[in-house]
């Protein structure tokens, strides 16, 4: 017998953030995913949806048998180590080794960034959903953009939905979490033991991240079940596609995924229509470009670990063939980490970037000539460079940003997180929003209830009718007017 519930996901939200679902195959519970929220949303947004979802998977983590990581970003394993270690989620997991290293830095990329920012109560192993009065050093302060204390200063407030319980680990326990995860490889099949005995467990590529895993479960009495969420049926600069669809199997379908007892899938995107690759790259480098030319700068709110790979190799290749010289800043703790594991994992990638285009050493492979025509320059143009990034720079805070780089110096900045609701993007963005000429540009739509999700709501309701961003077209630059006011740490800043 199969029972599947659905603690979150599609079925609860408008972006399928966060991703969590059990199901129970006999009497064997297994959780598919073990996602975070978004910690810090805006006031307004009501959180009660991410309360009830914490609660489930407290009540349930010391029941669970295994637990299946498909992704190695926030939304599908932000949450599992804190369930791990202080809700007794204490079951065998198993990712591929890529989710689990690109999940450890998602992580601790998060958690470093929020514990920075506000004191988080760790009085209990995970109690009521309410946190304790603020301390007198914690206030809510409000600035203007120049900085200065305005009425109200030093004055403590009431607790607000800020004080909500936040259920953020710490690095130890992050460390911890990810440790005991077990790896396996592509299309290695693992016959488990215990409780689990009797089923068999295969992880094959899903796409869309590295190491991103498509699930396929099998058990004697059940059958076989395929756990497929957060496709990419297409080749990207850096991965290849899906395995799940093969071209000349008859069906299309790679023959082991093929005819499933039960296929448990998302569909998000199923009503909407994409622009195409092609027209979307060339839109955001012809942004890039002309910003950058008029002396001003970009900011490009990214994730830590997964999708901004994919943004580094196309700016790279950009850089490299139209010869700019302004710097490519990246605003993480994590992101040389993040590059140092992902250059010793090159028979993950795919796409264009293989091993013997980098080079053990990075130098340029020989018998490729150094003049590049202008139509070589989509995929095959990324080169003996591709993972060297020899125009990215490292920064770990917006100070260390800034004692290198003026406010007022022409550069394009990656910073985390993708949702703007904390850390560098957040903190830079209030500089950013108040000078003329600089470009806040939006990777993704953001969170549900983040500043980016409120900054693409803004710029798709200023498009027409047929250019929103699910009609297939690219839409228009916006100009944001107006005040609007934003918490950073603890303050609340005036942005003109």
């Amino acid at each position: 017998m199969i029972t599947f519930t659905s603690l979150s996901g599609a079925a609860h939200s408008q972006n399928a953030s966060p991703l969590a679902y059990l199901l129970q195959v006999d009497d064997v519970r297994i959780l598919l995913d073990c996602g975070s929220p978004d910690w810090r949303p805006e006031p307004s947004f009501s959180t009660e949806n991410y309360d009830k979802y914490c609660q489930s998977i407290k009540q349930i983590a010391p029941t669970i048998d295994l637990v299946l990581l498909s992704h190695g970003d926030l939304a599908h394993a932000g949450l599992f180590p804190y369930a791990f270690c202080r809700w007794g989620l204490r079951s065998p997991c198993y990712s591929t080794l890529p989710v689990q290293a690109t999940a450890r830095i998602a992580a601790t990329e998060d958690v470093e960034g929020l514990r920075d920012e506000q004191e988080m109560d760790d009085s209990d192993m995970g109690g009521d959903m309410n946190d304790s009065p603020p301390s007198e050093t914690e206030t809510n302060q409000t600035l203007n953009v120049g900085g200065e204390p305005m009425e109200g200063e030093g004055e403590t407030k009431p607790p607000t939905k800020e004080q909500k319980r936040k259920f953020v680990a710490t690095v130890y326990e992050v460390n911890e979490a990810f440790d005991s995860v077990n790896t396996l490889r592509y299309s290695q099949p693992t016959h488990l033991q215990g409780k689990c005995q009797g089923l068999t467990i295969t992880p094959f590529s899903a796409g869309h991240t590295l190491g991103g895993a498509i699930w396929k479960i099998r058990s004697p009495s059940a059958g076989t079940i395929v756990y497929a969420v957060n496709l990419n049926h297409m080749k990207e600069r850096h991965l290849d596609g899906t395995i799940l669809l093969r071209p000349g199997g008859g069906s299309g379908v790679f023959e082991p995924l093929l005819r499933p007892d039960l296929l448990i899938t998302d569909a998000e995107r199923a009503s909407s229509i994409s622009s195409r690759r092609k027209d979307r790259d060339a839109a955001l480098l012809d942004c890039v470009t002309a910003t950058l030319s008029s002396r001003h700068s970009l900011l490009l709110p990214c994730d830590s670990s997964t999708r901004v790979l994919e943004l580094l190799v196309l700016l790279d290749q950009h850089w490299n063939y139209s010869r700019l010289k302004y710097p490519i800043c990246l605003l993480s703790r994590t992101g040389e980490e993040m590059l140092t594991f992902v250059r010793s994992m090159m028979e993950w990638l795919g796409g264009t970037v293989s091993k013997e285009d980098v080079g053990m050493d990075g130098s340029k492979p020989p018998g490729k000539s150094g003049k590049r025509k202008r139509d070589d320059q989509d995929d095959e143009a990324i080169g003996a460079f591709a993972l060297r990034f020899r125009h990215l720079e490292f920064y770990t805070s917006p100070a260390a940003l800034l004692a290198k780089h003026s406010s007022k110096d022409a550069k394009l900045i990656l910073a985390v997180p993708a949702s703007l609701s904390h850390g560098p993007s957040r903190a830079l963005f209030t500089d950013f929003a108040s000078i003329p000429g600089n470009v806040v540009l939006l990777t993704q739509r953001g969170a549900e209830g983040s500043l980016g999700r409120i900054l693409f709501d803004k710029w798709n309701d200023s498009q027409r009718a047929d250019d929103k961003w699910d009609k297939g077209k690219i839409g228009s630059n916006v100009m944001l007017d107006g005040n609007m006011v934003l918490r950073v740490g603890t303050f609340s800043i005036l942005v003109d």
